[in-house]
């Protein structure tokens, strides 16, 4: 399983120091705590996708490849994390297409990184 982040991580009831610690595990796949993340949907039809890290143990998920969004310590504070998500986004360009807009955020900044 592949694992990359979102630059500006979205988390629910996580201090900044831990929010830190737990891109660096899950990107190199040593995450063992139970928490939820919020990743962009497989299918490009889709928007986003809540999955508890245990589940994403099972050996179907073994080759897949995901971009985290967001992440919580419990679902519903993963569901409450979506919302602020689509909302803030909406709000921002008055448009649902949250997917969309996340990689664009992300690629702005990678581009500004690699200018630097």
């Amino acid at each position: 399983m592949e694992i990359t982040c979102y630059y500006d991580l979205y988390a629910d009831e996580i201090p900044a120091n831990e929010k830190d610690e737990i891109v660096i595990a899950l990107e190199k796949g040593e995450i063992d705590r139970e928490l939820h993340i919020i990743t962009l949907a497989q299918g490009e039809r889709n928007q986003l996708e809540i999955f508890s890290l245990g589940r994403l143990k099972q050996q179907i998920f073994s080759d897949a490849t995901f971009f985290v969004v967001g992440i919580a310590k419990e679902y519903e504070g993963a569901v409450r994390l979506v919302q602020h998500i689509v909302d803030e986004i909406y709000q921002e360009t008055a448009h649902p297409y949250v997917r969309e807009h996340l990689l664009k955020r992300q690629r702005e900044t990678r581009l500004s990184k690699d200018t630097s």
